[in-house]
């Protein structure tokens, strides 16, 4: 929580504040539901929940407890943006959203029933929202959301050709350049359970079956991760030369500033007594990373 309370606190002055939340399996034979704090193109994790069970959808009751726990750990005044795939567009979280005063963005499926205030007309929004020609982001202001008709909120529809199929999504900010964008920041945390996992710490290889203790692992190994995440972005301290022989690379570039930072706690673990002074300077000293 010191750690957390720090974080935020210097970012509740920024215009916008976004979080991503999503879910992945962890240890044996349980499930992560995170909400994480989207900085600088990576995610901070935050707080979790965690449950027996198979990767799949989590139950709307799950979303709103974490979403209760996280928004108490909110200071006065942040301006949230939270981000969610298609899972969490349902309408009990939507809701939670408003009542709290924050901004959403979520994925949702094309075969959503949308209308239109005043009429009775049920539209499938895939068959009736795609891009006209030359553009990439289509959208209907306002509208009654699936068949409980919550709303008015917004839809979009926006198609890169470089992906195969449209995104479609609920929104209630209604300028689309700004959601489109924002939307695309909640892949961090994708990025983020592979640092946790096969690129990290191996959190799913863990032999732990209660979720109590698979929860508590989580803390230690999210204090690494951002211990680590911080060495990595320490690492233009180190000259290249010697960066480069610890990376064992002839361009560090190649990897990211999370493989960076674990390459730097392995060669301080490894070889303590070549690396130790280096460390000293690199590990003690974390003022100029700035949230």
């Amino acid at each position: 929580m010191p750690f957390l309370a720090k974080i935020l606190e210097s970012l509740a002055g920024r215009k916008q504040v976004l979080f991503a939340i999503d879910g992945s399996p962890v240890g044996n034979g349980c499930v992560c539901l995170m909400i994480s704090l989207v900085w600088r193109k990576r995610a901070i994790p935050l707080c979790w929940l965690v449950r027996r069970g198979k990767k799949g959808h989590f139950p709307v009751e799950m979303h709103l407890q974490l979403l209760d726990v996280f928004s108490r750990l909110l200071p006065p005044n942040c301006k949230v943006i939270l981000l969610g795939d298609g899972e969490f567009s349902k309408i009990e979280l939507l809701d939670f959203c408003k009542i709290q005063g924050w901004d959403v963005i979520c994925r949702t499926a094309k075969n959503r029933l949308i209308r239109f205030e005043g009429r009775d007309e049920k539209i499938v929004l895939g068959s009736y929202l795609y891009p006209s020609e030359g553009t990439q982001t289509a959208w209907i202001p306002n509208v009654l959301y699936t068949n409980k008709k919550y709303g008015p909120i917004h839809v979009f529809c926006h198609h890169d050709p470089k992906h195969k199929d449209p995104w479609y999504l609920v929104s209630n900010i209604d300028y689309p350049p700004q959601v489109i964008r924002l939307y695309k920041k909640r892949f961090s945390i994708e990025t983020l359970f592979g640092d946790l996992k096969s690129r990290g710490f191996n959190i799913h290889k863990s032999k732990l079956r209660a979720p109590d203790r698979v929860f508590r692992l989580l803390i230690a190994v999210c204090l690494a991760y951002i211990f680590t995440l911080l060495a990595g972005l320490n690492s233009k301290k180190i000259d290249l030369k010697t960066l480069k022989k610890i990376c064992r690379q002839d361009q560090p570039s190649h990897f990211s500033v999370f493989c960076i930072g674990k390459m730097l706690w392995d060669a301080y673990f490894e070889f303590y007594d070549f690396y130790s002074d280096l460390f000293k300077e690199l590990l003690l000293d974390f003022k100029s990373v700035r949230f």
